[in-house]
């Protein structure tokens, strides 16, 4: 019987790799795609073309009138997230192009690297190939990093250079160690790339490209040198960040203004999505910055202005209590990854109810790393299981081992939930420090007030 399972899923996965390897790829429109050299991290390579599809609107570009702009997708992405604000661009009589970068959308989905570096090289092709001798250039996510990069190699072919709700500096990302988020971004490679190809899932889950297009983007990606890449931009820069964004830190946009010498920071009440409509989305407040910057940036040697604005709810510095800290959370983003680690994992052990408040109120202001706190929560939990189990006499075996540093782990993401809206509430009357001070005290109140309960709940059934 056994051995008939296993000849059964070797057949069927074998039928599921034959038939995603003959399902025809799709083809983009015509007209809608660039042949273009294939390009690394070096420039582009002798040999090899690459398919790179993209979107455009407004009208021709014309001598006098107002510059193309080149729109740069996230990740993961494609070309089509730009077209809301690309359309918005048209209606002001602006051109605008939205490439499907390499690895994406309908772009050639295997290159040979998927680098924010490889992609500024293949948009500069881009530029060449659409015969565009000047052009702005909107980085959105992580296209931010790829406007950067272009903006280096090619400083003369960019206008002006916008950042929206994009990476920057290195310690925005995630643990802000290179090392262990390029670790982590190897446990997600095989979590989403390969273990789904050992399942006989016949393109229920997907194509395989696109998955190994968003992980290696980040794998491929070294953000160290963004920090230089602000610090030297001479283009007029404007940043614009919506303060509720859970991807990316608004200290990151701060911390790139401060680097960026000639930039604008423009922050307001959203969230990542900035470049969309509708729900959730900041269109409208994301054009009205871009507009006015872009028209500025239009004429050669116009004067970059420096400036920032502000229009958000959240409280600052000046509605919090005299002598109150601003940034209660602002130490371990300041610190290394493994004193955040070794403190919520210690507290965890000791104290699991108040770590996961504390790492849920902390990773809801992006002042953790998500994987830095769930780490550190499980290993807490389970030294703590552990210990207790043989306490017992169980030797630190059994289910228990495994159910409890799991479910502290996992407790993490209702916490994170409570604590956003929970400090957003309180804060324009506690400032920010004393929100989560009290945002921690509910959390706890509430997870031990709830134990309580079960326990009585148990003592009478019993």
């Amino acid at each position: 019987m056994r051995r008939a399972l296993v000849v059964a899923y070797v057949v069927l996965l074998a039928a599921s790799q034959a038939w995603l390897a003959l399902r025809p790829e799709r083809a983009p429109e015509p007209g809608h795609a660039v042949e273009l050299p294939v390009c690394d991290d070096d420039g582009p390579r002798d040999a090899g073309r690459m398919r790179v599809a993209l979107h455009r609107g407004g009208p021709e570009p014309a001598d006098g009138g107002p510059l193309p702009v080149l729109l740069l997708h996230g990740s993961p992405g494609r070309g089509a997230h730009m077209t809301r604000l690309g359309a918005a661009l048209a209606e002001e009589g602006r051109p605008w192009v939205a490439p499907d970068l390499p690895g994406f959308g309908d772009s050639e989905p295997w290159v040979p690297s998927y680098s924010i570096r490889a992609h500024a090289h293949a948009a500069l092709e881009l530029l060449d190939a659409l015969g565009l001798e000047r052009a702005h250039v909107v980085g959105w996510s992580m296209g931010g990093g790829v406007a950067l990069h272009l903006a280096e190699l090619a400083p003369e072919r960019v206008a002006s250079v916008a950042l929206v709700a994009s990476i920057g500096v290195q310690r925005a990302e995630g643990s802000g160690s290179y090392a262990f988020e390029h670790l982590k971004y190897a446990f997600l490679y095989g979590l989403v790339v390969v273990a789904p190809e050992l399942v006989p899932h016949f393109g229920l889950l997907g194509p395989r490209a696109p998955r190994h297009a968003f992980v290696r983007n980040f794998m491929d990606t070294d953000q160290r040198p963004l920090e230089d890449l602000l610090r030297g931009l001479e283009r007029p820069a404007l940043i614009v960040q919506g303060r509720q964004d859970f991807l990316v830190p608004a200290w990151c946009a701060e911390r790139s203004h401060e680097l960026a010498p000639e930039s604008e920071l423009v922050m307001f009440d959203g969230t990542h999505f900035l470049v969309w409509d509708g729900r959730g989305g900041g269109l409208t407040e994301t054009l009205a910055a871009l507009s006015p910057f872009l028209a500025r940036a239009d004429e050669p040697g116009s004067e970059p202005r420096r400036g920032r604005r502000d229009t958000s709810s959240r409280v600052d510095a000046a509605g919090s209590p005299p002598g109150w800290p601003l940034e209660p959370f602002e130490l371990p983003r300041r610190t290394a990854w493994g004193w955040s680690f070794a403190a919520l994992a210690l507290l965890a052990a000791l104290a699991p109810i108040e770590a996961v408040a504390l790492g849920g109120t902390a990773l809801a202001r992006l002042q953790v790393d998500a994987g830095v706190a769930a780490l550190a929560c499980l290993f807490g939990a389970a030294v703590r299981a552990a210990v207790r189990g043989r306490r017992v006499g169980r030797g630190g075996r059994g289910w228990r081992l495994v159910l409890a540093p799991v479910g502290t782990a996992l407790a993490l993401v209702p916490a994170a939930a409570l604590a956003g809206p929970l400090s957003a509430a309180l804060a324009p009357r506690l400032g920010v420090f004393g929100a989560d001070l009290a945002c921690l005290a509910l959390l706890v109140g509430g997870a031990r007030g709830l134990r309580a309960l079960r326990r009585r709940r148990r003592a009478r059934v019993r």
